[in-house]
């Protein structure tokens, strides 16, 4: 008779030899869960709060001896899409197009993967049920390889937020980025600074990692910023869009185009 409870919709299990739950910390499982809730549903901030919970994945049971966990939560074709898709890029990374939903998630798996030096596998449940796809160590590291590039560079946009208990952080409104730019900030003092120019446009020059291929941003570590000069940034994003181009992390001097935004 199958162990495997008749709600379950996704079965993980930490595969080593030798393995058993006891041997899995709880922040590691917990790492886990948050991970797979974030690659699968992503955020679900626009939901009610009964259509959030049904969104949520929650620990069903553990099968004694083994490091095999079920769980319950929303309907497979909610979540599958997006377990396929990952497959395919850990497969084929240039498949992954501009898409970058996957980044965060497989990079925590992968520390867990490390952490416990085993691979950690997502599953359909039941006997026989069908692989996802496997994480190892080393999976994030062999996947970012080829698909990110980092460098730096400046990016022009609006001071929207800045905290952080433990980490600083912003958010920039980017005229070059079609969603709101959540940025890490190197030290307090230029966390001080942004706060500053709260909802002021800045010049803020960073340390960038881009998708290769789209070359979205997908983080961006601000290092200073200056106050672009008043009067020359209408004119600046004018020229900037009569030249057909978008971001500002594509022109070479971004100081000397505001000075001169008309040459």
């Amino acid at each position: 008779m199958s162990d495997q409870p008749s709600d379950a919709v996704l079965r993980v299990s930490f595969k080593k030899e030798g393995i058993e739950p006891a041997r899995i910390p709880i922040s590691a499982l917990s790492e886990v869960m948050a991970a797979i809730q974030a690659l699968t549903v992503g955020k679900s901030s626009s939901l009610s709060k009964e259509e959030a919970d049904d969104d949520k994945f929650r620990l069903l049971k553990i099968r004694k001896g083994s490091a095999n966990y079920w769980f319950a939560g929303p309907a497979q074709e909610r979540f599958a899409p997006r377990l396929y898709k990952t497959e395919t890029i850990l497969r084929t990374p240039a498949e992954a197009g501009d898409e970058d939903f996957f980044l965060s998630p497989l990079e925590r798996l992968s520390n867990v993967a490390r952490h416990l030096d085993c691979v950690i596998e997502l599953r359909q449940p039941g006997r026989g049920g069908e692989v996802y796809f496997n994480v190892a160590p080393d999976s994030y590291r062999s996947i970012a390889g080829t698909l990110l590039v980092r460098g730096q560079t400046e990016i022009f946009g609006k001071v929207v937020r800045v905290g952080g208990a433990s980490r600083k952080k912003c958010s920039l409104r980017a005229d070059s980025q079609p969603h709101l730019l959540y940025c890490t900030v190197e030290s307090a003092p230029v966390a001080r600074e942004l706060g500053q120019r709260l909802y002021q446009d800045v010049l803020a020059h960073g340390n960038v990692t881009w998708l290769r291929g789209s070359w979205r941003v997908v983080d961006f570590e601000i290092t200073s910023i200056q106050q672009p000069k008043l009067g020359s940034i209408s004119d600046a994003v004018k020229a900037i869009r009569e030249a057909g181009g978008k971001d500002w992390d594509k022109i070479e001097d971004p100081m000397s185009f505001l000075d001169n935004p008309g040459d």
